[in-house]
Parts: C-alpha cells; sequence; structure tokens
C-alpha cells in the first residue's frame, strides 16, 4: 500500500510539476500548443481575399501577452496593407518600443530565473520573442514607408537613421547568442556534425540567393532615396554604393551611382563605376519632368515547418524539434507601371526576403540546434532519475510522455512580411498622372495625382494573392537635384 502510495505521491509530482511548466509557458508565450503559422494563415487567406482584418480583434490579448512584439509586428503590417498607415504606424511604433525596452537583454535572460526555467523545461517557445535581426531592419523600413506615404519627410529620415543602427545590435546580438551555445562543447559539437544534414540541406538552397541576413539592396536603395529626397547627397551615394555591392546587376542602381559619383566629384569612382558597368548613363531628369519612384513588395514570407532530427545523446538517440522554412511559392512576373495607356516600365526584383529569413535561420541553427540538445540530455537525465527512484517507474513513464509532447520547435517569425521587394524609377511629364499597376493580367485601381515640374511621386504597391494594390504621395518640391553637374 505505501508503494502505491509513494508511486502515486511521485507522479502527481512529476504531473505537478508539466502544470506548473506549462502554466509558465503560457504566461510567457502563446506559440507551444497554437504555432504562429497556424494563427496567421487565416489572416493571410483574408487579405488575399481582400476582406478587412482588424489587428486588435484579431490578436487581442496576445497583444499585451509576452510574445506582443511578434504580434504588434503583424498588427502594423496587415494595417499597412488595408492602407491604413496612421494605424500601421502607431503599431510598428509600439513595437519599437517593446523592442527598445529589451534590446539588451540576453536570448534566456540570467536575471529572469523564471523564464530560464519554463524555457529549460520545455523549449524555446518559452522565451518572450525578441525579433530577427532582419525583422528589425525591416521594421524600420516599413515604417519609413508609412512616413513616406503620409508626407512626413522627416520621419521617414529617422526610421532610415535607425535601421542602420538595428544592424550594428542584430549583428551583436547574434555573437552573443553563438558564445553561449559554444560553452556546450558536447551539444555544440553534434549541432555542427551531419546529424543536422538534412536541415541544412533544406535552407541552403533558398538561403544562397541573398549575401547575408540581415540587411538587403532594397533597405539600402530605399534609404538612398529618402536621403536624397532630404537633400543629403553624401548620405545616398554611400547606401547606393551598399545596394550595388549587394545587387551589382540590378538596372535600377548604377544609374543613380553613377550621377551622384558625377555630383559629388567622385572622379576616380565614377571612372571605376563606368568601367564596370559600360554603356550605363547616369540617370537624368528631362526639363519639365517628374519623378516616379515605384516600391513593390509582393506575396509573404513562407512559414516555419517543424521536422524532428535524431541525435546522439548519453541517454541514446534522441530526437530534437527543428524549425525549417517551408518552400515558398512560386512569385508572378514583375510588374508593369503604367501612366494611362503607355507602359513605362517593369519593377525589378531588388531583394529575396524569404531567402534574407533562410539565411538567418541557417545562421542561428547551431545555436538554436545546441539549445534543443542540452534541454533533451537535462530532460534525459530526469527520466533516469525518476526510474531510479523505488516506485519510479510510472513517474518516469509520465515523465517520458511528458517530454514527448512538450518537444516542439519555435516556428514564431513576422510572417506577413513580403517575400520579394523590386523597384522601377522613371520620369514623366509633369502634369496629372494616372498610374497604376499590372502583373499576370491582374489591374490594380488607378492612382491620380498632379505632380510640379521637379516633384516626385513616390509609389507603393503590392501583391497579395490575386488582390493587386497601389497608394503614392506627391513630394512637390525634391531638394535633390538631377541635372548634369556644372
Amino acid at each position: 500500500m505505501q508503494g502505491i502510495v509513494r508511486i502515486g505521491w511521485v507522479a502527481c509530482q512529476i504531473a505537478g510539476l508539466a502544470l506548473v511548466a506549462l502554466g509558465a509557458s503560457g504566461c510567457a508565450t502563446t506559440s507551444l500548443l497554437t504555432p504562429h503559422p497556424d494563427r496567421t494563415a487565416g489572416l493571410i487567406r483574408a487579405v488575399e481575399g481582400g476582406r478587412s482584418v482588424a489587428p486588435d480583434r484579431t490578436f487581442g490579448r496576445l497583444l499585451k501577452g509576452a510574445d506582443r512584439i511578434l504580434y504588434l509586428l503583424e498588427a502594423g503590417r496587415l494595417a499597412q496593407l488595408q492602407g491604413d498607415f496612421e494605424a500601421s504606424r502607431r503599431w510598428y511604433a509600439e513595437a519599437i518600443r517593446h523592442i527598445r525596452a529589451r534590446d539588451d537583454e540576453a536570448m534566456i535572460r540570467l536575471s529572469d530565473a523564471y523564464g530560464a526555467f519554463s524555457a529549460v523545461l520545455i523549449n524555446d517557445n518559452a522565451i518572450p520573442y525578441q525579433a530577427e535581426g532582419y525583422e528589425r531592419v525591416m521594421l524600420h523600413l516599413e515604417q519609413a514607408l508609412n512616413y513616406l506615404l503620409m508626407g512626413d519627410l522627416e520621419g521617414a529620415g529617422v526610421e532610415i537613421r535607425l535601421a542602420a543602427v538595428r544592424q550594428a545590435e542584430a549583428e551583436r546580438r547574434r555573437a552573443r547568442e553563438l558564445e553561449a551555445a559554444q560553452q556546450h562543447e558536447r551539444e555544440w559539437s553534434l549541432a555542427q556534425s551531419d546529424a543536422l544534414h538534412a536541415v541544412h540541406a533544406r535552407l541552403a538552397p533558398m538561403a544562397a540567393r541573398e549575401a547575408q541576413s540581415i540587411l538587403n539592396a532594397y533597405v539600402y536603395y530605399v534609404s538612398a532615396v529618402i536621403r536624397e529626397l532630404l537633400g543629403d547627397e553624401n548620405g545616398a551615394y554611400i547606401d547606393y554604393k551598399k545596394a550595388a555591392a549587394l545587387q551589382p546587376g540590378h538596372p535600377q542602381i548604377p544609374p543613380d551611382l553613377l550621377r551622384l559619383a558625377d555630383r559629388l566629384g567622385m572622379r576616380e569612382e565614377a571612372d571605376r563605376y563606368r568601367s564596370a558597368w559600360p554603356g550605363v548613363q547616369p540617370r537624368r531628369r528631362p526639363a519639365g519632368s517628374a519623378e516616379i519612384v515605384l516600391f513593390f513588395e509582393e506575396g509573404f514570407l513562407p512559414p516555419k515547418q517543424e521536422v524532428a532530427v535524431w541525435v546522439p545523446l548519453p541517454s541514446g538517440w534522441t530526437a530534437v524539434a527543428l524549425p525549417v522554412l517551408a518552400s515558398p511559392p512560386p512569385l508572378g512576373l514583375p510588374p508593369q507601371l503604367q501612366n494611362g495607356p503607355q507602359s513605362l516600365g517593369s519593377a525589378e526584383p531588388m531583394a529575396d526576403l524569404s531567402a534574407l529569413a533562410a539565411r538567418a535561420l541557417q545562421e542561428r541553427m547551431p545555436a538554436i540546434a545546441t539549445r534543443q540538445m542540452v534541454r533533451a540530455a537535462a530532460k534525459g537525465a530526469a527520466v533516469e532519475a525518476a526510474s531510479r527512484q523505488k516506485g519510479g517507474e510510472w513517474a518516469a513513464i509520465l515523465l517520458s510522455l511528458y517530454n514527448l509532447i512538450s518537444e516542439r520547435a519555435d516556428l514564431r517569425s513576422w510572417t506577413t512580411l513580403p517575400a520579394r521587394a523590386s523597384v522601377w524609377r522613371g520620369f514623366v511629364p509633369a502634369g496629372e498622372c494616372r498610374l497604376r499597376l499590372e502583373q499576370g493580367g491582374t489591374v490594380s485601381r488607378e492612382l491620380v495625382v498632379t505632380v510640379p515640374p521637379g516633384g516626385c511621386v513616390i509609389v507603393w504597391g503590392y501583391r497579395a494573392g490575386r488582390r493587386l494594390e497601389i497608394h503614392g504621395v506627391v513630394i512637390p518640391q525634391a531638394e535633390r537635384d538631377l541635372t548634369p553637374p556644372g
């Protein structure tokens, strides 16, 4: 009788510990039992179908939970895609505020015993979401576009400068995470071994399409355009150079880089660029014309998926759950920008954000896998310790079942970011413009604007499913000069 009581008491202790851990993770995260991609899949379908989505009602208490940063990002993007740029600005500003409040924290804060306990016992979903490096940079880029489309150049300039700051912070944060993972030498070695070959094979082809994981040519090009609109030619020139380094073959970058190299008197650099791009002419504004700059964003980032990988640990071969990216759907032909009956040109892809996300996950995978293995080893040791106790067989069985249930990959990411970004830039006669986008037989509504000579129209378009939208703002007197020097 005493043995039965002891077994029941141990089982109750284990079950109670599991309930405490699950309760802790419920307070600290919302993604253990309901993966984040499952929460956003319906919202993405609604946007693609042109149905209205209210982020505050959709996410509700999630906007106040430990994963609030993630849901604030999604809310801001959903508002942006519905053309409510002021609401999007507010959601993004709130996300920025919470990111800054956590910016100096480690992946698992040493001072947060509660969060660290639940994370070790369960998985990475117990760690409050802090946003990937590329997500932080894209947050400030999308916020800059909000300000641009509301006609606030100064606000756009502030956000673009912050994007550069966040890049450096993201690189330092990634280095700290890798350093922490390397302290677990055995698990780190396993994470670098052939045990993860299948995971890396899933990510490598997609990741190879971008040169790095945090910034991209689209960010630099948008930054350069904004700096030029503010009259900062030196800053714009630097950003065009960075964009060219990442996308040297993009047709829109060389004419702007050559133009500013000439204007700023960078003769040696201008000669070097002309040698690299024979036949390319600096972009010049015809007399009496106005400029149009199109930023086009398309699709959604592929969601993360879970895969099980078997790894050898002291307790034997153990399956750990790791995240990979789903294969991105094929994107459409380049969109055409039209002015009335006239076709102005095609927006050419400048950034593959799916590749950016894949490269970021690929770079973090050793650290992610190391944490998973450390947790798996700790759980295995707990089962072994329970099984050695008198009458602990049932406790060991319950704990093993709990370990199996709680082994979930962290699938959180900013899923409503675009999969691809494209750019077109050119000139039209000043006066009334009747702009629309056409892509694969789908045509957007018409955007009617009147732009004075020397002015600039910033056009932002996006494609979601079969939905094609266009928005724009006129900058009456652009402060930069597109005429030849001297």
